[in-house]
């Protein structure tokens, strides 16, 4: 295989001044050929998926008394993990590659000039582009998780974990952490993933995730209330959403927590 130096313009839908270019080294995983120059074949091995449902999840448990929320996101991520890492056999063939010629060193770049031959290196982290990097990631980041920082996968949940102790629970989407639960235990989490071996930003409040721009707001009580009146009373239950005598009233005079 080969590597390749791309270059892209991140948030071109903002203005100039909130633009940026990001270069990034991607393998060229569309045309990856064996010894024999025949297209080579990986193992029907896929990762797990996320989905906008679980991020809604964790939106409505970081609102709940006492809770909170925070993401953060795995810088370089794919390459933390390694190939074909804990995996022996016949499924797991040495990928080498040839690096871009600006990454050739100059005794690289006479041999190449006295015998035409192209320098290659063996491929050891999942770099982005392989086949299988996004597996052997999520095999990085389940296993630090479970095994060294105490979560638990959530049974029907890919890509869900919890904390029994701590009171979290965790969403894993390629690079990006969301995590919501005691307000408390939140820098304790953190911390467990950070001595787990998973090299994480710092923590932010919840922003955007899964292509979906949010936001934390407040509501007063006369926003709720005319919310309400567009909810079926039959959904909600009697009294679900309203004080006792079945009102929609709230006795509470500080701003009311709410994401959009």
């Amino acid at each position: 295989g080969r590597l390749f130096d791309i270059c892209v313009k991140k948030s071109s839908e903002l203005e100039h001044g909130k633009r940026k270019h990001k270069g990034r080294v991607v393998f060229g995983g569309n045309n990856v050929r064996d010894e024999f120059g025949l297209a080579a074949a990986f193992p029907e091995m896929g990762s797990g998926a996320s989905f906008a449902t679980a991020s809604k999840l964790l939106d409505a448990v970081s609102l709940l008394p006492g809770n909170y929320g925070e993401q953060s996101d795995a810088p370089s991520a794919y390459t933390q993990s390694e190939l074909f890492a804990g995996m022996k056999g016949d499924n797991c063939p040495e990928t080498w590659i040839e690096l871009p010629e600006s990454q050739w060193t100059d005794k690289w770049k006479k041999l190449h000039a006295t015998t035409g031959q192209r320098p290659v290196c063996r491929l050891k982290k999942s770099l982005y582009g392989h086949p299988l990097s996004g597996l052997f990631w999520e095999k990085h980041y389940t296993t630090a998780l479970t095994q060294r920082a105490g979560f638990q996968k959530m049974l029907g949940w890919e890509c869900m974990f919890y904390h029994v102790e701590l009171q979290v629970i965790l969403s894993v989407y390629v690079d990006d952490f969301k995590m919501a639960g005691r307000k408390e235990n939140m820098s304790k989490a953190w911390q467990l993933m950070d001595k787990a071996g998973l090299k994480l930003d710092k923590p932010q409040q919840f922003g955007d995730y899964l292509g979906c721009g949010q936001a934390p707001i407040t509501l007063t009580k006369e926003q709720v209330k005319d919310r309400l009146q567009h909810i079926d009373p039959i959904r909600i239950g009697s009294g679900g959403c309203s004080e006792p005598d079945g009102s929609a009233e709230t006795k509470r005079n500080h701003p009311i927590r709410a994401i959009r």
